[in-house]
């Protein structure tokens, strides 16, 4: 190993002092992390996947990782890698490097220039390197992609070495002396690496498919980052060396065993230092009754039970999908499904994500006493993290210990068992962590052509995986959804989705691309008929290649719910005469701007305590107060207002748990309808005499199906026709779920007039041609299907090829929702030369360094809807805010709470021009905007 003792792979200096990190050192102590990983940190189930995947024994997948550890940084042993000067270092730290490597007979290095030196970036020199060794072109990939971006696809081996082979080899003429030098280094450097981990050469490192090529990067990329951090892993001083690998080959055999235990005690500490907690080992459940009062503290309802006993009872579940109206304890099921599958199928974490933020922040804190519970029982601690972009405004996760020796305290109350692991904060390693609750984007995004897509992949296989609100997503997401199932299904991770319910075609799409990924032919899969059911509630999961289903529950109590018709011009007459006597009225709307126009009208005719407002277009701290409020006021078990009129948009139908006396709300699909009248009538309390019986008052009807704007935007035609049409004068809940959705999603065509006909097969028309376009644009951003052979020629080379690559944090999130979703900026008041908070008026421009205040600011953040972003090409949108904020803003790029976040300075009016638009911000009406007077 003489040629490879003076490459250096870290360099720094610190105080005056010369520090460095030898190469074989930085190669060792990642190894290491690989083995630790291994046997530590992944799951069970992930290594039982990567074993069976290479038809090897565990112990050759574990030396395969370890190799991949060992074998990493080898594109760092060439010149154009060894004269790289430091950014912040001396000159003399880089020469005395330099002197060091031309005593050790790399003559010229230190006077080399390299003219294309950029042109091999060692990871990608690396990748190259071992395939002229003769390593598979698979394990080969893994080493170019351990920077997050694997090498493309069309890239010629002979090509890229002839045209760069100085950066290489130092000199072009491969006869040459310093030429075989390098070449000889590289090679000492294999070779170790395979002896080290067991294998005689390459022809015996075994082949794996593309999905575990992408586990093993992961894992490298991890192990990689470990081994990089100073904290652990230490840098030794220049001017110190004992110790070091420079006296390998002159050391005695009692010196050489000294520096082995030194090297060992170096990698226990660091793994002491980096490990907080035990990786988590599901049980096996076999009591119903038992595992609820563990998990939860009470008995399981019928429902609960008896899909308990059907998980139970069946083995190698992949899918599952559990339809159940609102209310009948479908989180706490799901919840269990995920205990049951992570024992069954030895799972080391769950992920549960939810359509939004407030969604997720609603669901955290029964997930955090599920996790609780988990850790109780088995007296360990376990790590959950809120994962989304306003997690530090939640204030449960918030109080959770960021340490997993704290949680007793000296008043004796009890231990919590539950804490937040800072190494997985961020949004590359987020999804790393053991238990998630966050917003479906970060699932889907394992879909998306992104840079580090690897750790994603590795996040996800480690856990069961809930998705909620599947309704929800549309048609754009679903092209993610269905490509994310194929990805899960590969890696046999088990899935949970959870809906109200489901149009049959939906249904079995969901399963046919989970099987897919499994490696099944939609015509292998047996009992695929089972899907086509309309019984609800429905329990259906695939076992093995088939597919099972359950309908036999108890019947729930029937909530008959009476519709009316309602125009609009008489809604504030309507409101005045229903709520004479008291009522809480909820009134949901298809917009922002109608909520924002009928909340002014009704404020004409009612106090304004009376009437609350909102929606989607308040900056999120205003927003979470008025939700706060409205939670105080008509939640569970608040005390009611006489009379309440609550306004507001989608999101009063994902995420709050309150309750109305009578709603009135916009047309709208079917489905999304259900989820409104979630919200009516839901807690068992004493109403109004007039309020006794569910009433819904539904406005936008219109009998020539000539339907509000914004509701034709948001919807499209096509399904507002077809619910109007299913519709009748009532809906019994649950009895009228299923076969309402079944009708409007599926190939049920209403029964009209010749004329209407024609505007109805119009809408077909559009709806289809919406949804073709829809599918083919997520399809130049979305990952191609996992291939589960194993050959030669099959690599991570050209994973992420990309014809508009995707640059920027709110590109990725936009890309895997359609138009339809917003563009999130943190928004500030302009306050003399500086800017602060709407609702203090102090200038905070000068005190970001201040944590407390970046994290406040970093709070303020406001969403830019649909109708704004359809006034401007969504790409350009973000790009001339990323420009704004470079020019404007520079010193938030600095601050840690903010990296990354766009934001916008209002003036003193509230204003802010926006391209062709006008944005005003009223702290009682949230966001409007106005088109710019030319």
């Amino acid at each position: 190993m003489e040629n490879c003792l003076a490459l250096w792979a870290k360099k720094k200096e610190k105080d005056g002092i010369f520090y460095w990190l030898s190469l074989k050192r930085h190669l060792e102590d990642t190894r290491e992390i690989m083995g630790l990983l291994w046997e530590h940190w992944l799951s069970e189930g992930q290594r039982v996947y990567i074993t069976k995947s290479m038809k090897v024994e565990e112990d050759e997948a574990k030396s395969l990782a370890m190799f991949i550890g060992a074998i990493h940084d080898i594109g760092k042993a060439t010149p154009a890698f060894q004269i790289q000067r430091g950014f912040q270092n001396s000159e003399d730290l880089d020469l005395l490097l330099m002197e060091k490597l031309e005593r050790e007979g790399f003559s010229g290095i230190k006077d080399l220039e390299l003219t294309d030196r950029g042109k091999t970036p060692h990871a990608y020199a690396g990748e190259v390197i071992c395939r002229l060794v003769g390593i598979n072109r698979g394990i080969a990939s893994i080493i170019g992609a351990h920077h997050g971006v694997p090498m493309k696809e069309n890239y010629s081996l002979t090509s890229f070495v002839e045209a760069y082979t100085a950066n290489f080899y130092q000199e072009e003429k491969e006869d040459s002396p310093i030429c075989k030098k390098w070449k000889a280094t590289q090679e000492e450097l294999l070779s170790w690496a395979l002896e080290s981990c067991g294998y005689k050469n390459v022809e015996n490192l075994p082949r794996c498919p593309k999905p575990t090529q992408l586990l093993l990067s992961g894992l490298l990329i991890m192990a990689d980052w470990i081994a990089s951090n100073e904290d652990y892993f230490p840098l030794f001083s220049l001017q110190n060396e004992d110790g070091q690998e420079l006296i390998d080959a002159i050391a005695s055999q009692e010196d050489k065993t000294k520096q082995e235990i030194q090297k060992k005690e170096r990698v226990e500490s660091a793994w002491l230092k980096w490990t907080q907690n035990q990786t988590w080992e599901a049980k096996q459940l076999f009591d119903a009754n038992q595992a609820y009062q563990n998990s939860f503290h009470f008995m399981p309802r019928d429902f609960q039970e008896k899909v308990f006993t059907e998980i139970a009872g069946a083995e190698d579940i992949g899918l599952v999908i559990l339809e159940a109206p609102m209310g009948c304890g479908k989180t706490e099921a799901a919840l269990m499904t995920a205990e049951q599958l992570a024992g069954k199928q030895q799972c080391a974490g769950v992920f549960f994500g939810l359509p939004t933020q407030a969604s997720s922040n609603g669901i955290f804190p029964r997930v955090e006493s599920w996790v609780d519970s988990l850790g109780q029982e088995n007296q360990e601690k376990l790590s959950l993290r809120l994962s989304h972009g306003k997690a530090a405004l939640n204030e449960e996760f918030q109080t959770l210990s960021r340490n997993c020796s704290e949680g007793i305290n000296l008043d004796e109350e009890k231990t919590k068992y539950v804490y937040v692991n800072e190494w997985f904060s961020g949004r590359k390693k987020a999804m790393l962590d053991d238990f998630i609750v966050g917003t479906v984007d970060h699932l889907l995004l394992m879909a998306l052509k992104q840079k580090h897509l690897m750790l994603r992949h590795l996040g996800f296989s480690k856990k069961v995986v809930i998705i909620d609100e599947v309704h929800a997503y549309d048609a754009y997401m679903g092209q993610y959804l269905y490509m994310v199932l194929q990805w899960l299904g590969a890696y046999n991770v088990p899935t949970i989705i959870l809906s109200a319910t489901l149009p049959i075609e939906r249904r079995k799409d969901l399963m046919k691309y989970y099987l897919k990924g499994r490696g099944i032919k939609e015509k292998d899969i047996g009992n695929f008929d089972f899907l086509k059911t309309e019984s609800y509630p429905l329990l259906t999961f695939s076992k093995g290649s088939e597919v099972e289903s359950f309908s036999d529950f108890q019947e729930e109590k029937e909530k008959k719910v009476t519709l009316y018709q309602l125009d609009e011009e008489n809604l504030v007459d309507t409101v005045k005469s229903l709520s004479k006597n008291g009522a809480v009225i909820g009134i949901i709307l298809n917009t922002v701007g109608r909520a924002q126009k009928i909340t002014r009208d009704l404020l004409a005719a009612f106090q304004e305590e009376e009437v609350h407002l909102l929606h989607s277009r308040f900056i999120d701290t205003d927003r979470i107060k008025k939700e706060e409020e409205l939670l105080k006021k008509i939640g569970k078990n608040a005390e009611r207002p006489k009379r309440f009129i609550v306004v507001g948009t989608q999101v009063i139908e994902q995420s709050l748990d309150i309750d109305f006396d009578l709603m009135i709300s916009d047309l709208c699909p079917v489905d999304l309808l259900i989820q409104r009248i979630g919200r009516l009538h839901r807690h068992k309390i004493e109403r109004p005499k007039e309020h006794s019986e569910a009433r819904l008052y539904l406005m936008g009807t219109s009998e020539n199906l000539d339907f509000e704007t914004g509701a034709k935007r948001v919807y499209g035609d096509y399904l507002l026709i077809k619910t109007q049409c299913a519709l009748g004068n009532n809906i019994s809940i649950p009895k009228d779920i299923s076969p309402l959705v079944q009708e409007v999603y599926g190939e049920w065509n209403p029964s009209l007039t010749p004329e209407l006909r024609k505007k109805y097969e119009e809408s077909k028309e559009k709806q289809e041609a919406i949804l073709n376009k829809q599918k083919m644009k997520a399809k130049g951003f979305r990952l191609d299907k996992p291939q589960l052979a194993c050959s030669e020629e099959i690599s991570l080379d050209g994973l992420l090829d990309n014809d508009f690559p995707i640059d920027s944090e709110e590109l990725c999130q936009a890309k895997v929702r359609d138009i339809g979703s917003s563009i999130e900026v943190i928004a500030v008041k302009k306050l003399g030369a500086g800017y602060g908070f709407f609702q203090e008026r102090k200038d905070i421009s000068e005190e970001l360094s201040k944590a407390s205040i970046a994290k406040k600011l970093a709070c303020q953040t406001l969403r830019l809807g649909e109708s704004i972003i359809h006034m401007e090409k969504e790409e350009e949108l973000i790009r001339y805010l990323e420009d704004y904020n470079r020019g404007e803003l520079p010193e938030w790029q600095n601050a840690v709470w903010l990296k990354g976040s766009l934001g916008i300075v209002f003036d003193e009016n509230n204003n802010f021009p926006l391209q062709n638009i006008v944005l005003h911000y009223d702290e009682k009406f949230g966001l409007q905007w106005h088109k710019k007077e030319v």
